[in-house]
């Protein structure tokens, strides 16, 4: 088969939409529309159930949950969600602090470009801003099993 008779046979199937307050475009080439449209409402049916597992707006995620008893209890998590924060908390560690899990604290007032709060004064964050990231305080401890992995 010539290149050319293989592009005449392939389409671009894709999909724009708002998904976890940003928006994406799901893209598949492929000479077969059904499953193209198959494999990009799965890849949404995917990036949903991330957001009902770590978004911090709804009041059911492990990751409110865990921020609401924050300082407080133990949370039992998922091992998923266990496994991501070991991972995120390695990764702030080898990044002395730039990559920090903990940066809710200040989401609502900088990522919505609120013009009214300055987190930067002068090139240095201000303290307003990133008094409440602490990434070194963030601790994890592995139950017996891992249905029983909290954090804390």
């Amino acid at each position: 088969m010539q290149l050319t008779e293989i592009k005449e046979k392939v389409s671009l199937h894709r999909k724009v939409l708002k998904l976890m307050g940003n928006r994406f475009e799901l893209s598949i080439v492929s000479d077969n529309a059904e499953w193209a449209h198959a494999c990009i409402d799965a890849a949404i049916a995917e990036i949903r159930r991330i957001e009902e597992l770590l978004t911090t707006f709804k009041e059911t995620s492990q990751t409110h949950l865990i921020n609401q008893n924050a300082g407080i209890r133990p949370v039992k998590v998922d091992k998923e969600v266990f496994d991501l924060i070991q991972r995120s908390l390695k990764i702030s560690a080898l990044t002395q602090g730039a990559f920090d899990i903990s940066y809710g604290s200040i989401d609502k007032r900088f990522w919505n470009f609120d013009t009214r709060t300055a987190l930067f004064q002068n090139g240095r964050p201000n303290a307003k801003g990133s008094y409440r990231t602490r990434h070194g305080a963030i601790r994890v401890r592995k139950g017996p099993a891992y249905h029983d992995d909290q954090l804390f």
